[in-house]
């Protein structure tokens, strides 16, 4: 909101894509492999499309332009787009496809186009600092160590193959800030993170409701295990898919000791490219993903304006269930709000584990989560199910965490 320069924005576009090569390099295939492309940087033209719309059609028309596929060898893996509402408001989107940028990206993204807005409002170039690593270098570095093992518990994340996907509204819930507080106290306690003991909650909850004995859910680690790393844009995060052992009716302290022990070993190895398969030969696998968000939105800082990030949700769900918690600050404790998760418009919210445990940023406040689900894999009744389900089990396992689960009078799973 305010008097946007757009040229200077669309220069400093041109900036970031110049400056960071994953978002102008194209992944094609010769020889049955795969090899980088790099394009030179965009013209003024190309770099950023300008939209005029109203306030009514923005969501729709937003909505379309994040969902439109990738051609990971033909289009610039970052796609930028300007709708202007009015002359003091416009709302820019960033689209990247998964190869070119992880949600650990939105920082270094961010910040750079902030600075290269500042200095091209004032007609010069952006002084930045050199970046201490090259992408190419370190993604050549990590394939040399590629068919690794990323340890016990791990294993690669799969997803299964439905044919055409149809969109289904998530189901929305929350999680007080007495239970906030609560799960970052046990969390402190066991020495474990937040990310843990909801991934404890979400594996008893789906045992129960039917999922089997081993429950594994997909979560991300970050990758950047240098701090040198920080600065660039790239695809970093690796998924992991964690098993959580849920036979021999184990308590909730004690079901969250398995899953930390399994996490932390695989964590301990998270800058290797892939993981290695742990589950039996054969064990139904539908993937569960699993994110923590931890409320603090990245935005850019332009001059002259203020800005804020807008939520924005997937609609192209690639796993079976996608289970999403954001914490609320604590002077947000008494509003609901809406659920969702959300960083800059466009830019998916994954969980970059680990995550500290015990901060009161996680707890104060209470937490929105969202679930949403393949609706040729899920129906909203069952979605719904496992929302109640999830939010009782925590409220009980909380409140006596040494109990066997099976004395936590659960809900049965309703017959098909």
């Amino acid at each position: 909101t305010g008097r946007l320069d757009i040229p200077a924005l669309r220069q400093a576009v041109i900036d970031v894509i110049t400056r960071h090569t994953p978002l102008r390099t194209l992944v094609r295939h010769g020889d049955g492999q795969p090899y980088q492309h790099r394009l030179p940087p965009p013209d003024a033209a190309s770099a950023l499309s300008l939209v005029h719309t109203t306030p009514g059609a923005l969501a729709a028309r937003v909505a379309r332009f994040c969902d439109r596929a990738f051609d990971p060898g033909a289009d610039r893996p970052l796609r930028t787009a300007l709708f202007r509402l009015n002359p003091a408001e416009h709302v820019l989107v960033l689209a990247a496809h998964p190869l070119a940028a992880d949600h650990g990206s939105l920082g270094p993204l961010l910040r750079d186009l902030s600075e290269a807005y500042s200095a091209r409002r004032t007609g010069a170039r952006p002084d930045w600092a050199p970046l201490q690593q090259d992408y190419t270098g370190h993604t050549l570095g990590e394939r040399a160590r590629d068919g690794q093992c990323a340890g016990p518990g791990a294993r690669a994340a799969r997803t299964p193959s439905t044919g055409r996907r149809r969109d289904a509204e998530p189901i929305a819930f929350r999680l007080s800030p007495r239970l906030g507080r609560e799960i970052a106290a046990l969390a402190r306690e066991s020495g474990a993170t937040v990310l843990m003991v909801l991934q404890t909650a979400v594996a008893a909850t789906l045992s129960t409701l039917g999922a089997g004995a081993v429950v594994p859910v997909d979560v991300y680690v970050p990758g950047r295990p240098d701090a040198s790393l920080d600065l660039l844009v790239g695809r970093f995060a690796h998924t992991l898919t964690l098993r959580a052992d849920v036979s021999g009716d184990p308590s909730f302290r004690g079901l969250l000791a398995r899953v930390r022990a399994v996490n932390l070993a695989a964590y301990d190895r998270r800058d290797l490219p892939h993981a290695c398969p742990a589950a039996p030969s054969g064990a139904p696998f539908l993937p569960v993903t699993l994110s923590l968000d931890d409320g603090e939105r990245a935005r850019p800082e332009l001059p002259g304006l203020a800005v804020r990030a807008l939520p924005t949700r997937r609609r192209d769900i690639r796993c079976a269930l996608a289970i999403s918690f954001t914490a609320e600050p604590a002077e947000a404790a008494g509003s609901a709000g809406s659920a969702g998760a959300a960083g800059a418009a466009g830019a998916p919210v994954p969980a970059e584990a680990p995550l500290p445990a015990g901060s009161a940023r996680y707890g104060a406040g209470g937490m929105t989560a969202l679930i949403e689900y393949r609706p040729e894999l899920f129906d909203e009744p069952a979605a719904s199910r496992l929302a109640h389900g999830l939010v009782r089990l925590l409220e009980r396992s909380l409140s006596a965490p040494d109990r066997p689960l099976s004395l936590l009078a659960l809900p049965a799973p309703e017959p098909p």
